[in-house]
């Protein structure tokens, strides 16, 4: 009864908005495949509570695809837009698997140049954030009573957060969190989601980016190659340093995978999983295999010895990788 209340309102707002997109002279796009794996790790890479059955509490969320999709221009700066869906794999008490629908609002606009990735987390969101954790890059307070930072290069947020780029961002509306990453810059769970929710948006990431010092452009961007973090094994947050992450998903949507992202404007909230659907298969990083899988396991990696060593040799590029030399 629930689910179908939702999606009865979910399709008046996406009626609604499909009018406004179109009258702004944006695209209209509708359900689309996800986005780049970089900005979906970005946005909705898991939930975080106590009690599941996923190391550190990170449950990890198989991406369907971006419902109700708009792409356009506000003034000179082009964006896409939609509602980032997924679900997270669950467990109830008696063992029965289930997919749980989880989503975030998100818009993205390219860089004009590369910039180091940097993530700047809105203390005033009134939404959850499944949005991949980085380590701290400023020391408390530093970026303000309403932001934090994250991010691997505290010396880039140092230059960064310039007053006039503060300026900038304590007069954004309320979000999850802006990221810099991978060539673009993003804002994701916020609302309400319409028109002017977008427009609102844009506007803002446009600031941001002509608050960008000069200097600050065309440093090394680790994440134009990708990434793929492992929530399975490793942690994200001060923990997750650069040689844990690797190019490709880390896990296999066990069933969820199913879903195709032409439906995601209408996916149930809830979906039991059966069979050989319940069935996780992993991906595991490199020198975090679990005791007695070895290399070649499967889909798993296993392996011993120097992870970044055995990354290259079987083709995967890592984020250390890109920064530096590749071996003879």
């Amino acid at each position: 009864m629930f689910d179908g209340s939702r999606k009865k309102q979910a399709a008046a707002a996406r009626a609604s908005l499909a009018r406004d997109a179109q009258a702004a002279g944006w695209v209209w796009q509708g359900p689309t495949p996800p986005p780049p794996q970089e900005i979906c790790e970005a946005a909705l890479r898991g939930t975080r509570r106590a009690g599941l059955p996923w190391t550190n509490g990170i449950q990890p969320v198989w991406t369907v695809g971006l419902a109700d999709g708009v792409s356009g221009t506000v003034g000179d700066r082009t964006f896409v837009a939609g509602r980032l869906a997924g679900y997270a794999r669950g467990t109830t008490n008696d063992g029965t698997v289930f997919g749980h629908l989880t989503e975030t609002t998100i818009v993205w606009s390219p860089l004009p140049a590369a910039l180091p990735e940097i993530r700047l987390v809105d203390r005033s969101g009134t939404q959850d954030d499944a949005g991949i954790r980085l380590p701290a890059a400023t020391a408390p307070g530093e970026a303000g009573a309403r932001w934090s930072a994250e991010g691997f290069l505290p010396a880039f947020a140092s230059d960064v957060l310039t007053a006039d780029f503060m300026a900038a961002l304590e007069a954004a509306a309320p979000c999850s969190a802006i990221v810099i990453r991978a060539g673009v810059i993003l804002a994701y769970g916020f609302e309400p989601w319409d028109a002017a929710a977008i427009r609102d948006r844009v506007t803002t990431l446009d600031r941001l980016i002509r608050a960008v010092p000069a200097h600050c452009w065309n440093r090394a961007d680790a994440l134009v190659a990708g990434t793929g973090v492992f929530p399975h094994d490793i942690a994200d947050g001060d923990r997750l340093r650069l040689d844990h992450r690797l190019v490709g998903p880390d896990w296999q949507g066990g069933g969820l995978s199913r879903f195709r992202w032409e439906d995601v404007d209408t996916l149930d909230g809830r979906v039991v999983l059966s069979g050989r659907e319940s069935v996780e298969l992993e991906v595991y990083p490199i020198d975090r295999a679990p005791a007695g899988l070895g290399r070649g396991a499967g889909v798993q990696f296993g392996g011993f010895g120097d992870p970044l060593a055995e990354a290259r040799t079987r083709g995967i590029p890592t984020v250390a990788s890109t920064l530096q030399p590749p071996p003879a």
